[in-house]
């Protein structure tokens, strides 16, 4: 009994400690924000998003009494999904060219850089989904994996993204960490 006893006492007393935190207004919530992904599946276009952006920072909802948009109630992320892939466009039918840069089916988003622009004028923040389950790529080996990656993270920030998901769809997660985190 005094190992319980003695277990308990250490436990009340580690529950006890003073517990400290930032105070600068960060992370008071998860994350807010929408995805492509569960509304349109592979079917997402330009257009779409675009609209999902408008409607995101539409006020035409009120919130005791007052004009609210989702932005104001916190949501801030809009994130393009799978679908956005020139599929088999790229070297040794993957999505991706010989530098390793992605490939952007232009019919569906003739102007990406743009749209995450609309995303930016209206205080929101676009996410990209860097790899994908659509185009099943899983070609590259090696050094061309890295090259891949390099050049994914490049487009991210050339587009003007503002975060990225990542899964395991793709040779992401068949590379080493120290690659991908190298990387990014």
């Amino acid at each position: 009994m005094p190992i319980l006893y003695d277990s308990l006492t250490l436990l009340c007393c580690f529950l006890s400690l003073p517990v400290g935190a930032l105070e600068n207004g960060l992370a008071r919530t998860p994350p807010l924000g929408w995805r492509s992904w569960n509304a349109y599946g592979g079917g997402v276009t330009q257009q779409k998003m675009e609209a999902v952006i408008v409607a995101m920072a539409d006020r035409s909802r009120m919130v005791d009494g007052a004009p609210t948009s989702l932005h104001d109630l916190g949501y801030e992320f809009i994130g393009l999904d799978d679908g956005w892939q020139a599929c088999g466009a790229g070297v040794n039918g993957s999505f991706h060219d010989a530098a390793g840069r992605p490939l952007i089916d232009t019919a569906k988003f003739p102007d990406m850089k743009l749209m995450v622009a609309a995303a930016h004028a209206r205080g929101l923040k676009a996410g990209w989904y860097m790899n994908n389950c659509i185009c099943s790529e899983h070609v590259f080996e090696g050094d061309a994996v890295e090259a891949v990656l390099t050049g994914s993270v490049r487009a991210l920030h050339d587009l003007g993204f503002d975060g990225l998901k990542l899964d395991s769809c793709s040779q992401v997660e068949h590379g080493p960490r120290s690659m991908y985190n190298r990387c990014v």
